[in-house]
């Protein structure tokens, strides 16, 4: 997918602070991590879209105060899109919104990938 191909995600909920970890595991070029992102709902809505290139999702949930809502995640993996349903619509506020990921490292010059450097003796690291 191009940049000029780019989907522009809904303006229905507005992410503020994310906080992400990633554990490369160089021995099988992967890796896995996790996100907690701090987001408003500015509109009611019952789906929530994300960007999102060659990742596994292992969990994802959404916590609104003291209540944990389960979604269904649905990847369009040529658009590079994740889609969270949701049973019931959300109403306004905030919330955070937790992934659970793993993925192989990238082999392209996009996301967390693996590269290569040849020194000047020759040798490739």
């Amino acid at each position: 997918m191009t940049s000029a191909q780019r989907l522009v995600l809904p303006d229905t909920v507005r992410p503020y602070h994310y906080d992400i970890h990633w554990v490369p595991c160089l021995d099988t070029l992967s890796f896995k991590g996790s996100v907690d992102i701090s987001i408003r709902i500015v509109k009611v809505v019952d789906v929530i879209t994300l960007h999102s290139s060659e990742l596994n999702i292992d969990d994802v949930k959404l916590c609104i105060g003291d209540k944990i809502i389960v979604p269904t995640a649905k990847q369009a993996k040529e658009e590079q899109i994740l889609h969270l349903q949701f049973a019931q619509p959300l109403e306004f506020g905030e919330a955070k919104l937790s992934i659970t990921f793993n993925a192989p490292l990238s082999t392209k010059l996009n996301g967390f990938y693996k590269s290569k450097i040849v020194d000047k003796q020759g040798n490739e690291r």
